[in-house]
């Protein structure tokens, strides 16, 4: 009889186990599918920045050009490298945070 009451116990114990762990893995998907949505989101904001950006430049280069707009040398190395390094950071910091090798 001590048998008995032993296994059914080991029964119970090993049924909460998988109750718990089914949990758990039902949570870990929701989270993967919530992290599949905000990475959607923040991708289309990183392309709408940027796309911005770069419009509000070209449109300063081309008034530049124009003569409608005076800007020194120093101004516009200064804006042509921010430019670059907003475009290639940018992206790159967002999406390798997003993208890490530890979430495959």
């Amino acid at each position: 009889m001590d048998i008995k009451s032993s296994l059914s116990e080991l029964k119970l114990n090993l049924g909460g186990l998988t109750s718990r762990t089914s949990l758990f893995e039902e949570l870990k998907a929701k989270d993967f599918h919530q992290s599949i949505k905000h990475r959607n989101i923040l991708v289309y904001w990183v392309i709408a920045i940027v796309s911005v950006w770069l419009l509000i430049v070209s449109s300063i280069l081309f008034l530049q050009g124009t003569s409608c707009v005076q800007l020194s040398d120093a101004v516009l190395i200064t804006l042509l490298s921010t430019t670059t390094i907003n475009i290639l950071g940018l992206p790159l910091i967002i999406l390798k945070g997003l993208f890490n090798k530890k979430d495959e």
